[in-house]
């Protein structure tokens, strides 16, 4: 097993091989066009994508057709405020 923490599109895009699971926690913009590309282009089984932003976790769920989300979670890190986290596991269809 090994990991490796650092930018998920250079690790992507650099890969000689791709990993059976991606883990992002992406800035409130999201993974962008170039990393939903490669996700959606590789043989990745399993994407865990944690968001601060519903909306541009949308835009990039409805980038990744190939992936069904099979759970979905809501996380009130930061009681008493509007802010929140989403954790969803993907799964290559």
């Amino acid at each position: 097993m090994n990991f490796q923490a650092g930018d998920a599109t250079a690790f992507a895009v650099a890969a000689a091989q791709a990993p059976e699971l991606v883990i992002v926690n992406p800035p409130r913009r999201g993974i962008g066009k170039e990393l939903c590309g490669w996700l959606e282009s590789s043989s990745v089984k399993h994407v865990v994508y944690s968001s601060c932003n519903a909306r541009s976790l949308a835009r990039d769920l409805a980038a990744l057709p190939s992936f069904t989300a099979r759970r979905a979670r809501v996380l009130d890190m930061f009681p008493q405020t509007t802010h929140y986290e989403v954790m969803v596991l993907l799964e290559r269809a």
